[in-house]
């Protein structure tokens, strides 16, 4: 399966705009960056979070879940990816 680029470019939009939260001017700055930044703010991180559901949806299978050897790996797949969110989370400070 190809890349779904309206995907990528969501994750980066989310990953971009939890950067300038973490990173940014204070939204209380006002005019068009506080707008901004208090537009990031939540956002991001629920569009992150709902991003990576549907990309555990898309590993599993979409409508059909895989099953046999393809099911067991799509589960390896997201158990992988778990432990490295976590250790990276974990990471922070």
């Amino acid at each position: 399966m190809g890349r779904l680029i309206g995907l990528d470019l969501a994750r980066g939009l989310a990953v971009f705009g939890m950067y300038a939260v973490h990173v940014g001017p204070a939204p209380s700055q006002g005019g068009v960056i506080g707008f901004l930044m208090e537009l990031a703010q939540g956002r991001s991180s629920a569009l992150f979070a709902v991003l990576a559901g549907f990309a555990v949806a898309l590993i599993t299978g979409r409508r059909t879940p895989k099953t046999g050897l393809a099911g067991r790996q799509a589960v390896a797949k997201v158990i992988i990816r778990a432990v490295i969110l976590l250790a990276l989370g974990t990471a922070l400070p």
